[in-house]
């Protein structure tokens, strides 16, 4: 089944879905193809991805009854690059031809997967920087004693500043002496819940919860 989505924020912009049905139409006349379903989603943004026509065209490809989709531009389809890529994703798994018009995106062809294949390359490589920043950010905040996630036990958020939580560094070294007398985890929850010691949420000490807390770095302050 050949299909084709076609999607305007508004009815004032060039592109109208009634302008970009008839590129499409051309393009399966010159190409001797019978285009058997239209979508169309009017008055919606391509940064949103529930829209109702989209979804319609995404559950048809999910079970395989999309030969081909046609879009004037990859921006109809989607204002997101990741949405974009998550559907060539779909589209690849599904064995589902692309064709972009305005980009000439054609994935059958060498030159429309080599396209296909830098624009996902793009996309990862900025979801790394971004990751990469972030890990920076932490990790600056983290040596400058600023919160940089959830508030470690041992210690209480001021603004955006880390102060020492004094009950809490007493049974966090506490915990650190039973350990290095080859205490179990297990046995240091015992004594935490035995002498009723509170965690961070007041509630009962369990074996992963001192592991979790004990397997971070220590900060000594």
């Amino acid at each position: 089944m050949v299909i084709t989505y076609l999607r305007n924020s508004d009815n004032k912009q060039v592109n109208t879905n009634s302008v970009q049905l008839e590129k499409v139409q051309d393009y399966c006349n010159q190409n001797n193809l019978k285009l058997d379903k239209i979508f169309i989603d009017k008055g919606l943004s391509g940064s949103k991805s529930d829209r109702e026509k989209y979804q319609e065209v995404i559950r048809l490809i999910k079970t395989g009854q999309v030969d081909t989709l046609i879009v004037l531009s990859l921006s109809r389809l989607s204002r997101s690059v990741k949405e974009t890529c998550k559907v060539v994703e779909l589209m690849k798994k599904t064995d589902t031809n692309l064709i972009s018009l305005k980009e000439n995106i054609d994935m059958k062809t060498s030159v429309g997967k080599f396209f296909i294949n830098v624009m996902s390359s793009i996309y990862e490589l900025e979801v790394d920087m971004i990751r990469e920043r972030t890990s920076d950010v932490l990790q600056s905040k983290k040596e400058h004693g600023k919160v940089y996630s959830k508030v470690p036990y041992g210690f209480t958020r001021q603004g955006e500043n880390l102060i020492v939580n004094k009950y809490e560094k007493k049974i966090l070294d506490k915990m650190y002496r039973m350990k290095d007398t080859g205490k179990s985890y297990q046995k240091i929850s015992d004594f935490l819940n035995r002498n009723k010691h509170q965690n961070k949420s007041g509630g009962i000490w369990s074996r992963n919860l001192v592991f979790n807390i004990m397997k971070t770095d220590r900060v000594f302050v």
